[in-house]
């Protein structure tokens, strides 16, 4: 009997300053740079403006260890095609695409922007991916055959909604103890970059939680980049199933969002209701 699914929190007003949706698939071999060319023509109305970017080497998750035994190393083609950005007017929305690699991005560009949610994020991404595998398929240049997900959650916490740069970390995160006691050798902790990884059920994937301090673009402010990552696929590898497994990837964000930061933190800065 399976366990029934926990309820997930909701937040109105959450730190997220990026998400994005990313299929990576066997490279289809026959994608010419013309190709690219004609795509963009398909989405030029949502899209109107493109930039073009270094070629992105896929990572894929491994389970289980490989007994001494390498990965196989990732071989570039010379004339392997870069990968384009395809940017929407308001420069919130980008649309990556490369041989191998779709990528769907939302980005808080405006203090005034607000985050439109997962549900809406994800019709999005499935959207561009059903074009491009229809634009695929009707010219004839392969079959897309996908090897790994990933949604990535970026969340910005700051003076603005929570942090004060020289409070305690463990005001945020509460399983995070930094403070420095008198007695110790070391003294306060200057910075932190702290990354853990947690494996979901049956080896569809692995959660990484980054926590550390940047700063902000344009006032050089201290705040804190939380990073929540789910890479993986489901057993089948089969893009029949691949919203749910991105239904699942979204789950474990939301509930190690919640179980990670402050409780008060979330209802008096970021809304949450439930």
């Amino acid at each position: 009997v399976p366990l029934p699914k926990p309820k997930l929190p909701i937040f109105s007003s959450p730190p997220v300053i990026e998400v994005y949706c990313r299929i990576m698939f066997d490279p289809l071999e026959d994608f010419q740079s013309t190709h690219l060319g004609m795509f963009r023509e398909t989405i030029k109305a949502e899209y109107p403006s493109f930039e073009e970017k270094p070629f992105l080497l896929p990572k894929t998750e491994y389970y289980k260890p490989n007994l001494g035994k390498s990965a196989e190393p990732v071989v570039i083609k010379a004339n392997s095609l870069p990968r384009l950005w395809f940017v929407s007017e308001n420069k919130n929305q980008i649309l990556q695409l490369q041989s191998d690699q779709l990528i769907n991005n939302w980005k808080k560009v405006q203090d005034e922007d607000s985050y439109p949610h997962y549900d809406e994020i994800i019709q999005k991404f499935e959207n561009h991916f059903n074009e491009f595998n229809a634009f695929v398929n009707d010219h004839e240049i392969g079959e897309i055959k996908p090897k790994q997900y990933e949604l990535t959650y970026v969340n910005h916490i700051s003076s603005l909604n929570g942090w004060e740069k020289d409070s305690p970390i463990e005001n945020i995160f509460p399983e995070f103890k930094l403070a420095s006691d008198p007695k110790n050798f070391l003294p306060k902790c200057e910075a932190f970059n702290w990354t853990n990884t947690y494996l979901l059920p049956n080896e569809e994937g692995r959660l990484y939680s980054t926590i550390k301090v940047v700063l902000h673009r344009v006032s050089a402010e201290p705040l804190i980049r939380f990073q929540l990552k789910v890479t993986g696929i489901n057993k089948e590898a089969s893009l029949d199933k691949m919203r749910s497994w991105f239904d699942l990837a979204h789950e474990w964000i939301l509930l190690s969002f919640a179980e990670l930061t402050n409780e008060k933190v979330q209802t008096e800065y970021w809304g949450r209701t439930q």
